[in-house]
């Protein structure tokens, strides 16, 4: 868990059997068995970011995924609050998080 300010952030690798309903593209492909260790960020792996602004005001940011411990590499990224796929993204540009609210994006190269 990383903490700056009023945002804090929290990335682990996503257990095929909490992730039921992810989108085929998303679908960790790994048996449990041979799942890497959280943060481990191996290829084709589904990894959980999600950010949380406990301020009071909104926090618009621009920063890479290697900020939170990632590699720096384009992910494909889906909002698991909206169900939608936000695309290839190499960084996150321009993301506003209201007050108390939160994001919860998957990643996966």
């Amino acid at each position: 868990m990383l903490h700056s300010g009023d945002i804090i952030a929290w990335v682990a690798d996503l257990p095929a059997d909490l992730s039921p309903d992810l989108p085929a593209d998303l679908s960790p492909d790994l048996p449990s068995a041979l799942r890497p260790a959280p943060h481990s960020d191996a290829a084709g792996a589904t990894t959980a970011l999600a950010l949380f602004n406990t301020g009071d005001d909104p926090v618009t940011m621009t920063t890479t995924f290697a900020a939170y411990g990632l590699d720096d590499a384009t992910y494909h990224v889906h909002d698991a609050w909206s169900g939608k796929s936000l695309g290839k993204l190499k960084s996150i540009d321009n993301l506003t998080i209201e007050p108390h609210a939160s994001v919860l994006w998957l990643l996966k190269k």
